[in-house]
């Protein structure tokens, strides 16, 4: 539809604006990006409970290890990540944001992760 011109606009999440650019062309493409504006908060809760109990205390302590470990690779060697979460995400290709490709099944590229990356921050 953007790539089309029956919009003009679009507002989502990454890595789906870096897919409309990829779409349309960037030289077409005008992003407004402000971190001041919005900033990703991601909260894990428990509860006492769990703290309490020696098990699930060690899941929980085991789970934020490797959320830390994963948070460098993410971080240090992103392209390791790349074709996971490509799969994973199935937000599209810029052939499918053009109208050329179904609604369903999108794959994200390894072009679209390397491109909406540094975005993730």
């Amino acid at each position: 539809m953007l790539a089309s011109g029956e919009v003009d606009a679009f507002t989502v999440f990454e890595p789906t604006t870096t897919v409309g650019g990829m779409a349309i062309g960037e030289e077409n493409a005008i992003y407004f990006r402000n971190d001041t504006l919005y900033r990703k908060l991601n909260i894990l809760y428990t509860t006492k409970d769990r703290l309490d109990n020696a098990t699930s205390r060690a899941e929980i302590v085991d789970f934020l290890r490797k959320l830390g470990k994963t948070h460098e690779v993410f971080t240090n060697e992103p392209e390791k990540a790349w074709p996971r979460v490509a799969n994973i995400t199935g937000t599209g290709s810029a052939a499918n944001i053009t109208g050329t490709g179904s609604a369903s099944g999108y794959v994200a590229t390894e072009e679209v992760m390397r491109k909406f990356w540094p975005l993730t921050k």
